[in-house]
């Protein structure tokens, strides 16, 4: 019985890792314009951070900045208690970033808001 229920727990054990494993193996999404933009130099972008169940945001955020240290990055904007991370990259940094899956949902433009021209409606 107990020979039964190792062997059980260990297929249990082996599928859990492949599953893990099979998640880094992921790519991120990278939006074409970000593509785009790194042709020319480099880009502004915004990260959407995959979260995993028990992963502090934090630890995430902290976590892409180590594995992208080395490359050609600003980091840009980190909110607290938002799964997302604003930066600056360049090429190497993106080649890095498309291997970051179990890190990385999504690499898009960061485009800023500019403000509203005034309201050419009259008063009152």
């Amino acid at each position: 019985m107990w020979r039964f229920v190792s062997l059980i727990l260990a297929s249990l054990a082996a599928l859990h890792a492949a599953c893990v494993a099979g998640q880094s193996d992921t790519a991120p999404a990278i939006d074409p314009p970000v593509r785009v933009a790194i042709e020319a130099g480099s880009a502004r972008v915004t990260l959407e951070l995959e979260m995993a169940q028990g992963q502090s945001i934090a630890a995430v955020q902290d976590e892409v900045l180590a594995r992208l240290a080395g490359t050609e990055f600003e980091l840009l904007r980190r909110p607290s208690g938002m799964a997302f991370l604003t930066l600056n990259i360049g090429p190497d940094a993106l080649e890095r970033l498309e291997r970051m899956g179990d890190l990385v949902r999504r690499v898009y433009p960061d485009t800023r808001l500019s403000p509203q021209a005034p309201s050419d409606a009259p008063e009152g």
